[in-house]
């Protein structure tokens, strides 16, 4: 910070970045459009922040349709009790990890796919090698995680070692 300067050292100050909490009004005039806006619209700080625009409903019901039909997981690392998602704003699910990654849900997608036969981690990386660039080295990584949260089980050791989603995996005999 010292080699970078004063500027940089004060760059959060209250004066520096007061612009950022300045509202723009959006009184729905087409006048408005062609003046220049001063600060950001940020939906976080709008007074009206709790609406829920016809979009963002309708997406909230597609994505409900989605894990209704699929049985999609929730994200692991969210806490229980969540807040409901705010509408607009910037998307930051990049930030949440691999589970997001297109390659990794292909792979779900393949262990789920393989029924009770399940599959290894090198057949995971073989299919997904071109399109994905996935390596044996990651399904691995993959594979380990389900294996811990549940979402697969691991049948076999050694190289013999196959993997069946959770709801393709032998049920063990009642206990009695």
């Amino acid at each position: 910070m010292k080699a970078a300067g004063p500027a940089y050292a004060r760059r959060w100050d209250a004066e520096r970045t007061a612009w950022m909490r300045e509202q723009t009004p959006d009184n729905g005039t087409d006048a408005d459009a062609y003046e220049p806006a001063s600060g950001l619209k940020l939906s976080a700080l709008d007074a009206g922040a709790g609406e829920v625009s016809p979009e963002d409903e309708m997406l909230a019901r597609f994505r409900a349709e989605i894990d209704a039909q699929f049985g999609t997981a929730a994200d692991p690392h969210a806490p229980t009790e969540q807040a409901p998602p705010a509408s607009g704003g910037l998307n930051l699910s990049a930030l949440r990890g691999e589970q997001d990654s297109p390659a990794q849900q292909a792979a779900l997608a393949l262990l789920l796919a393989a029924g009770t036969e399940g599959t290894g981690a090198s057949a995971i990386a073989r299919a997904l090698a071109d399109e994905y660039g996935t390596t044996r080295q990651t399904v691995v990584g993959w594979l380990k995680t389900w294996v811990t949260d549940g979402t697969a089980v691991r049948v076999g050791e050694g190289t013999k070692a196959r993997y069946v989603h959770h709801r393709h995996a032998p049920q063990p005999p009642p206990e009695q």
